[in-house]
């Protein structure tokens, strides 16, 4: 993971096919505080390729969906039904952990806007987290993971895309570690050979 973010930060070759962290911490990081404590380190499970089986191309946009749908949807921030045509569009949940229901939600918004049907691919991170209050409350939330699929799958088949190439449980977003996606690279989802990559540099000489 720290070669590739090296490379996306310095190196103006093709960043290439993306790691999958074999651990992920997903206990919420103060950045504020200046001590940390060492935070539990959980095995990974690989990412999930739930739908689609034909490799596709396009170039990343998307970003954090609390901020997107709440803060962006609706203004003069928001991209236009162009700037999807042929994305892979990449998302991921907060710290303020919205819920599968939610999500629901925010997707049939892209469905209405025309999004969904626009795009080439659908990337989701790994939900963040708040502070947990214990270790139950944190396996609870834990288990929603696989609830999120369903909801993706559950609006894309509203919308007519169960072609749609998609890719779940991504090592970027709010938990640790994260890989880095540079808005605007050509990004590549090989179902078959499960495989996410980017296909340029994340900087220019």
């Amino acid at each position: 993971m720290i070669q590739n973010t090296k490379k996306t930060l310095f190196s103006t070759e093709p960043i290439g096919v993306l790691p999958q962290s074999e651990y992920f911490i997903v206990d919420f990081v103060d950045w504020r505080a200046k001590e940390q404590p060492k935070r539990p380190r959980i095995p990974s499970t690989p990412w999930r390729y739930i739908q689609g089986n034909k490799t596709v191309k396009g170039p990343l946009i998307g970003g954090c969906t609390d901020v997107l749908m709440e803060m962006c949807v609706g203004t003069a921030l928001w991209p236009t039904l162009d700037d999807f045509k042929g994305a892979i569009l990449f998302l991921e949940n907060s710290e303020e952990m919205p819920s599968p229901a939610t999500m629901t939600c925010w997707l049939r918004n892209l469905g209405a806007q025309g999004i969904l049907n626009s795009l080439n691919g659908l990337l989701f991170a790994r939900p963040g987290s708040g502070k947990f209050i214990d270790e139950e409350h944190k396996n609870k939330w834990l288990a929603t993971y696989p609830k999120f699929d369903d909801a993706i799958l559950k609006v894309l088949k509203e919308y007519g895309r169960e072609d749609l190439a998609v890719v779940t449980n991504m090592d970027y977003g709010h938990t640790v570690p994260q890989l880095i996606l540079p808005y605007g690279a050509e990004c590549e989802i090989n179902p078959t050979q499960k495989t996410v990559s980017i296909l340029e540099s994340g900087v220019s000489a």
